[in-house]
Parts: C-alpha cells; structure tokens; sequence
C-alpha cells in the first residue's frame, strides 16, 4: 500500500453489478438502493434460515475485471475503496496485504481508499484488473439491535477506482460502464453472520487474458454513497498471526471441536479433502459447555437469538484433491471453532488467522509476579482484538465503536501501541455523527442507533478526553484545532441538558460484580456529573493549547460552577459521606479532584473502609475499577490497590485467569462476552504507577518517575516510545537493597518522586 494523497476521482464512476430478482419480489435495485421494504428483507431472511444459495442470488459477491493492454510500464498508482469491503487483483495477484479494506466509517459522510503501486505486477501485453467485493457493515442482512440491517446508509456493493498507468503516455485506469461483472463462488457474505463459499463455482481463469468472459455483463453505474472520499491515513487491518490449535475432539457424528488456545478475533483456514458438494458449517465461539460450544451469550443481541446465524462459515467442496479456503469479508471473536460435516480431521484442518489493525507495540510492562503478566497479556489481546478500523467493544455479538470503551484505557493504549492514528479517524468518526444540536451516538459510526441520550457524559467524554490525550502524549495540536469546534459545540448542547449543572441521567458504572448493568450501587447522576466535570476541565485547557482564551476562561468558570454544584448535590461537607456510598463513589470524587483539599482524607478513609468490607475486593464497574486502583496508589496504599489486583476469586482479574482466560471478559462473572476491552484500566496502572512512568507536559516534554514500591513485587519494568526515543523505568528489590534503572532521552526533563519509607539508589542508564 503506497502513502496515502488526495486522488481525484472526477473521472471515475461507482460501479456494480445489476441483480436480478423475480419481479414480484423486486425494488430497484440500480443506483442507492436500501433494503427497506418488509417482501425483500423477508426474502433475505428465507435465504439465511436455508443456508442455501438458490433464493439469495442477490446476496452473491460479485467479480469484476477489466482488461488494459500496455506496451511497457514506467509507474503505475491506482486510488480504489468499495464498500463495503474490496479486494484488488492485478494478474491474478492480491494487491496488499490488508484485509477487510476500508475500515468502517460513517459511510454517507466519509468513505476511505486506499493507493497501490501496482507496476511491478502489470506486463507488456494484456493485463487483467480484478475487484471482488463484499458487503461489510454496508450492507447487513443479519438482524441486530443496533439495526445496521435498515441503516440509513445500505445499499448493494460497489466501488470506485482511479488510476493512471504511464506506459509511454498515459493510460488511465477508472470504474466505468465497460468493466465486466459476475456472480462468483461467495454465496453469501455478512460481517456478523459469516460467509458462505461454494468452491463448485469458482470462476476458474477469471484473471486470465484469455478468459472467455462473454457470458459477464457489462458493470452498472451506482450513485455516490459518500459525501466524501478520503484517503486512508492509518494503518490498515491485516492477517497478523497463525495459530496452530493446541487440541481438538469429537462431539458427535462429523462433527468436531478445535481449541486455538487463545481468544482472538479473525476466521480460520480450513483445510481438507472431500467429495464435490461436501458442506462443512464452521461455528466460532469463545465458551464451551462441557466439550460442546456455547453460543447463547453470543446471541444476545441477535434479532432472533433463537437462530443460530452468528459467526458462522460454511464451506462447499469441489472435490479436487486438496483444497484450502478462508473467509474474505467477515471476521469473527472466538478461540473455538465448531468443524460440522467431515469424516476424519487433524491438527492442520483448522488453522487460525488473527486480524486486526496492524498496531505496532511501542511500549510495555512485566514485573516478577506471573499474575499480573498474564493480565497485562490478556489485556494487550483484548485490544488488538477490538482494533478493527475502528476501536470496539467486542469483535463478535456487537462490533460497535461504542465511545466509552476505549476511553477507560486510554493512557494504556498510547503508552504501548501506535494507536493515535486509528483513534483520530474514529473521532472524526464522530464528528460525522454528530448532530446539527451538537448530539453525538453512542456508537460510532452509527446506522442511526444511538441518539436516545442514555449513554450520558461518562461515554460522551471521549470526544473530548481522546483527543486531548493524543495531544498530550502525542503533542498533535493540528488535531486538537481539527476537532475543537464540533467538541466545543457537543458541550453547548451537553451544558443544555445539565439541570443545575448536574446531569440526572446516562450509563453509570456499568457491570459492577453482582447487580444489573444500569443498576450501579453508585448514583449514574453522580458519575455523569464527574465526567461533565472533567469534560469542561479539559476543555479549558484544549482551549488554551489552541489559542482560544475566551473559551479557555468561559470553560474554567463552567468547570468550577460544575464542581461546587457537585459537592452541594453529592458529598457531605463534614463527614466526607459520598450519595451511593461505595467503592466507585468516593474514587471518582477522588479521581477528578471534585472536593477541597480539606477533606480529602476524609473521603479517602471511607474508601478504605469500603475496600476493607469487601474483604479486599473491588466492588466496581468499568468506571470505578479505572478509578479506584489508581486513586488507591495516588494517596499511598498501594498496598491495597495490589490486593485488588492480585485477587483470583470472584471478582476479579485473578478469577479470569484462574479459569483460563486469555482475553478480558464483559462482565466479572464471565456470563457473557469473552473479549472486551471495559476493565482494560488496569493496565494503564501497571505503567504509572508500578512502572512509574507519568507525563506532566504534552508531548513527554516532562516526566514524573513515581514507581510504587509498596507491594510484594521483587521488580516491575515498563518502557514506552516517545517523540525523542524510548524512555525505560526498572527497579529491583533484592536482600533488602532496592535499585532504579532509569533510560531516558536526553529532551525530557524528568523528576523524580519516590517514596522516602523506602531506600533506593538510582540509576541512568
């Protein structure tokens, strides 16, 4: 994939191909078609509850192809994007390596392309063009709660290509009515659902210039489903890794299990050899019942969870020796894979491909208790896994960009990966979204699910805390200037909504051990509140860094007014009492410096003594668990956040382990998704403050060095990259004499602040 410019695609054309349906069962389908009437959705649904392909000929992925005849090639760029997916074929070879290109974006709004330099695949002579496309999120058959099955965008795969190949002059390489079009060997492909591949039809020779492609139409000119074309600016998804699995078993009669060993998000390989019309269902999950899998929790948010569609691939022989096959355009979470419909299978049946974002790792943390490693490693796996295009919450039941998720390990996931840039399209994300009021979703992109106001701001805040750390750890003030005034404009209308400068309503501590999701023990108004807090804190100061000194002030005095209503409407001036009385309640009063200095050892002393009644236990959801270790460690106990942490009974990130896992689960008791990335704010502590690493300047330009010494650990390391090179931090501890590594570069002006209980002799590397 070359770098990515600005094409212009003012020549070129959206093409796709023309279906054909019985008429009685027949909208247009040229041009923007959305699958909106009841006849056609019921159509699709018959299609699926069959899992044949004779009713569904519309569903098929369509081929395309091109021939150019060239005389000798001096460079050649082509800029093309599809939606939902494409992949892009020149002589019969793939053009990248990315997968599931573009990334997911609010498609009417914004659609990105991709750029190749496909010269050293072109030759003297005939060259074929090849594209196949998919449905993506473009196009959803499978019913859901968010509904992308009627979003407002929907419509029927098509591309757009632009390109010029210089062969002595210029010959230019654009979508247009003169490409040729066919059904193909995808029966059927839906980003929840699964694929369906039918090897009998495989259109062989199709990127062959001696191809007969007679029987193919010629291609259809499709509107624009985009406002925009941008070019991709980030790095792409990507088959990562191979996983071998580490065991299989028979359940049943042709009928198999395969254990990769590890939770992932991807498809598998299938390998084998069967009798032409041998169909193989390949069922992908994350939790077993006894030897069996166990897809309920996965079917929660199905339409009709009563039929079983969800991840779920189905292959269909040749019958010509030994065949392989993967999915193009679906992607699914699971460590275990259901193989239905061979007689015998080995290890090498079932190969899986793990994809995501191609994040490099910059940063990183081990320390001497295997405990804790093991949740930091269950923690990098559960993020990888929800980079797809898109931060998400899940790669399998949900998919969805939800905006609190990733927000939780925000310092995390920019102190060990190169995810700004995948964050940055995602906040523009939501700038599509946002409505003309300044409203944004709670998900994005977004069908159009999500603008009920129920998230409230302790999801909301992301649109103003991500931005604000990718400059702060990143230093990107273009950025922030970028966003500033649709951020600025979702506060006008937040601040509408506030009552008294309280907010009464939104998700509170979410999955808090032992309660209904949307019942936290702690007030939702109260943590909304904190959040609104924080999100005009912020403001304040993205103001400043931009230039804008009346908002700067305007947004101080909010954040101020914001606080004092806080401590009339929640604490208890004298007592330190916190409404809700919990864990959560009086770390997030802590967390966002809501209360005077005055009282702080006030509340922090009914902290401990809530963590002392639970035996030592969190008593928390995903907005309490961020704050409490944290706060625990920033007010010297360390101690007690390490007993959290280190807890292997319910709950607790210990319990996980304990039973296997290698991902983050949704909830403590594990009862549904296994792979999400909400409690993943431990690992940001595992940096600041075991590691000790704390950014006190935008940019790394200052740096806090305050490891924590008061825990068992024998030694704790952790290093990230910043703009002036890496900065590393390690300490041991051992008979007594304690030591301090400290590699740093030479434009970051550290500080140190340690613990004076302990002794300790620092070292610069």
């Amino acid at each position: 994939m070359s770098p990515a410019y600005a094409a212009d695609f003012s020549r070129a054309s959206w093409i796709g191909k023309k279906h054909h349906i019985k008429e009685n069962k027949r909208q247009r389908l040229e041009g923007n078609i959305h699958y909106v009437s009841s006849s056609l959705r019921r159509f699709a649904d018959r299609a699926f509850e069959k899992l044949g392909y004779e009713n569904r000929k519309y569903l098929k992925a369509p081929y395309f192809r091109k021939t150019v005849e060239l005389s000798e090639i001096e460079s050649a760029e082509v800029c093309i994007t599809g939606l939902g997916y494409f992949e892009f074929y020149v002589n019969g070879h793939k053009i990248g390596d990315d997968v599931l290109s573009p990334p997911y974006s609010q498609y009417e709004k914004t659609t990105y392309y991709l750029t190749y330099d496909i010269a050293p695949y072109l030759k003297a002579g005939k060259n074929i063009i090849g594209v196949i496309l998919g449905n993506g999120m473009y196009n959803v058959h499978l019913k859901n709660a968010w509904n992308y099955d009627t979003a407002h965008w929907r419509g029927l795969p098509r591309f757009i290509m632009t390109g010029i190949i210089k062969s002595g002059r210029d010959i230019l390489l654009d979508s247009d009515a003169s490409w040729k079009t066919a059904s193909g060997p995808i029966i059927s492909d839906d980003i929840f659902g699964g694929e369906c591949y039918d090897a009998r039809l495989e259109l062989a020779g199709w990127q062959n210039p001696d191809y007969d492609d007679s029987h193919w139409e010629n291609a259809v000119l499709y509107s624009s489903p985009t406002e925009a074309l941008k070019p991709l600016d980030m790095p792409p998804m990507k088959i990562i890794r191979e996983i071998e699995p580490v065991e299989y078993w028979k359940i049943g009669e042709r009928k198999w299990v395969f254990d990769l060993g590890v939770n992932i998000a991807g498809f598998v390989r299938l390998k084998g050899s069967a009798p032409a019309g041998t169909e193989v269902l390949l069922t992908h999950g994350e939790k077993l019942e006894g030897r069996e899998l166990d897809m309920m929790p996965l079917y929660e948010h199905t339409a009709e969870p009563d039929k079983p569609y969800l991840q779920r691939d189905r292959y269909i022989f040749k019958g010509r020796g030994l065949e392989e096959w993967h999915p193009r355009f679906t992607y699914h979470g699971f460590q275990y894979v259901e193989v239905d419909g061979l007689e015998s299978v080995d290890k090498s049946t079932i190969t899986g491909l793990e994809v995501h974002s191609d994040l490099e790792q910059i940063g990183n943390f081990s320390c001497s208790d295997d405990l804790l490693n093991k949740i930091f490693l269950a923690g990098n796996q559960s993020n990888l896994n929800n980079f797809q295009g898109i931060p998400t919450d899940c790669p399998h039941r949900e998919k969805n960009g939800w905006t609190g998720d990733v927000n939780l390990s925000i310092d995390y996931n920019l102190l060990c990966y190169n995810s700004d840039r995948v964050l940055k399209k995602w906040i523009y994300d939501i700038v599509d979204a946002q409505s003309e009021s300044g409203r944004i979703p709670a998900i994005a992109p977004t069908p159009g699910w999500g603008y009920e106001g129920f998230s409230g701001p302790a999801w909301d805040s992301s649109f103003i805390i991500i931005p604000w750390h990718i400059y702060f750890y990143r230093g990107d003030k273009v950025f922030l200037e970028s966003v500033y005034d649709p951020m600025k404009k979702y506060m006008s209308w937040q601040s509408g909504k506030a009552k008294n400068h309280i907010i009464h309503y939104g998700l509170g501590d979410w999955c808090s051990p032992g309660r209904i999701p949307h019942k936290p023990k702690c007030p939702p108004s109260l943590t909304s509140t904190a959040f609104f807090y924080e999100s005009a804190r912020l403001m304040a100061k993205i103001a400043e860094a931009v230039g804008r000194k009346g908002d700067a002030d305007n947004f101080g005095n909010q954040a101020e007014k914001i606080r004092k209503a806080f401590n009339r409407a929640f604490v208890n001036q004298e007592s330190g009492f916190v409404k809700g009385d919990c864990q959560t309640s009086y770390s997030a009063t802590l967390f966002y410096g809501l209360i005077d200095e005055s009282l702080k050892s006030k509340v922090f002393e009914r902290l401990v003594d809530q963590v002392e009644k639970q035996n030592f236990h969190l008593d928390t959801g995903i907005l309490g668990t961020k704050y409490l270790l944290e706060v625990l460690s920033r007010h010297g106990r360390g101690d007690l956040a390490m007993k959290i942490a280190t807890q292997r009974d319910f709950p607790g990130w210990g319990m996980w382990i304990e039973q296997g896992a290698t991902t983050l689960w949704e909830n403590w008791n594990g009862e549904q998704s296994r792979n999400h990335r909400m409690f993943g704010s431990i690992s940001s502590w595992f940096l600041t403050r075991l590691a000790g690493i704390q950014i006190e300047d935008a940019a790394f330009r200052k740096v806090i060095i305050q490891p924590d010494f008061n825990n068992h650990l024998t030694s704790a390391e952790g290093r990230t990259r910043t703009p002036f090179g890496e900065l590393s931090v390690r300490w041991e501890r051992e008979k007594g004499k304690l030591n301090l590594y400290i590699e740093a570069p030479d434009e970051i002006e550290l500080s140190l602040c340690l613990d004076e209980n302990f002794q300790c002799e620092v070292i610069y590397v």
